[in-house]
């Protein structure tokens, strides 16, 4: 919302009680903007973790492989969980669900610096976030070897991620589309020749998503961990002098100098045409067709699914969701064309 708010507030322009409530409490100037939001459940571009059986079934391969149950049998790490549910509480907290643990932490006394919180968790906190960082390093297709066949890398990231990467993809395919066809004036491309900016906003987890199918080192780009608060990421279509579409990439991280990353994207160097962009990240597109609900019921091994069919089919969200202890992730695609 806040980047809408500066593109669009115009305090001499808007007449009270006609572009905006009268009301005392309501921002004196401010114009609501319409934005479009999604069902959280079965949000795949939004939200990774939405409902997909096919994401279950690979999670659930990848709590068999040597790396996993290492880890969660090591007697190390057994002692200091237990230390950790014992300090909170929380008998059913385990590797996966470590984060909760971590997020509070971080949020309590690393970043607000808030009384009362408990010196001997805040001991175990590099366990703790040690454990988190390795959760999401694996959710997302770091550091997973092939197991059985399934190559965790690609898998993951494309139910993840691939949703996502793949609607910046058809806006881009369709801006160039309607701009080679000037006589196209259909709907579709009335709205194309007239767009220049896209965001979509969502969350840390999305953010990671989308860096996984970049080919990044590490979920926040080149470090450990999620990104922080109200870190961005612009996807910016541009033309060449010959008219040729390319693509740069940028990632604003929080409180750090803008990064130019659009080389560190695998398949890609500085300037990225974007066919090569497209032919990159075929791999990490759901199905033949993009479609990620039916992709989700391809069996892993042969059994039968059951994710839920979703009834609104699929979305591309404008939508600025603040959640108590989630990061804020803003992505926008700009179309400077």
């Amino acid at each position: 919302m806040s980047n809408l708010i500066g593109f669009y507030y115009n305090y001499n322009q808007g007449t009270n009680g006609t572009n905006y409530p009268s009301i005392a409490q309501w921002p004196q100037g401010y114009v609501p903007i319409a934005i479009h939001s999604f069902d959280y459940d079965n949000d795949h571009i939004g939200n990774p973790d939405a409902t997909c059986k096919r994401q279950d079934d690979i999670w659930k391969l990848a709590q068999q492989t040597p790396e996993y149950q290492n880890f969660v049998n090591n007697a190390t790490f057994k002692a200091s969980l237990a230390q950790v549910q014992n300090l909170t509480g929380w008998t059913d907290l385990n590797f996966e669900n470590m984060w909760y643990i971590d997020d509070t932490l971080y949020i309590e006394h690393f970043v607000y610096n808030l009384p009362k919180v408990d010196t001997n968790l805040l001991k175990l906190f590099d366990f703790i976030n040690l454990t988190t960082d390795i959760s999401y390093d694996w959710t997302n297709g770091w550091e997973l070897t092939p197991y059985k066949g399934i190559n965790f890398t690609e898998e993951l990231r494309k139910v993840r991620g691939g949703t996502l990467l793949w609607s910046i993809i058809d806006l881009m395919n369709n801006k160039i589309y309607c701009r080679t066809n000037p006589t196209d004036t259909s709907g579709l491309c009335n709205w194309m020749n007239k767009l220049k900016y896209y965001a979509y906003s969502a969350h840390d987890t999305t953010l990671a998503a989308l860096f996984a199918t970049f080919g990044f080192k590490r979920p926040n780009y080149n470090e450990d961990g999620y990104p922080h608060y109200s870190s961005c990421v612009t996807v910016e279509l541009w033309l060449d002098n010959n008219t040729k579409p390319y693509v740069k990439v940028l990632y604003w991280p929080l409180n750090q100098d803008i990064e130019y990353v659009t080389q560190y994207i695998t398949g890609c160097d500085e300037n990225c045409s974007l066919d090569k962009f497209i032919n990159r990240s075929l791999p990490y597109k759901p199905g033949n067709d993009g479609n990620i609900v039916e992709w989700c019921n391809v069996p892993l091994f042969g059994e039968e699914s059951t994710t839920p069919k979703s009834k609104a089919g699929m979305s591309i969200r404008i939508l600025n969701l603040i959640y108590n202890l989630i990061l804020i992730m803003c992505l926008i695609s700009a179309l400077l064309i």
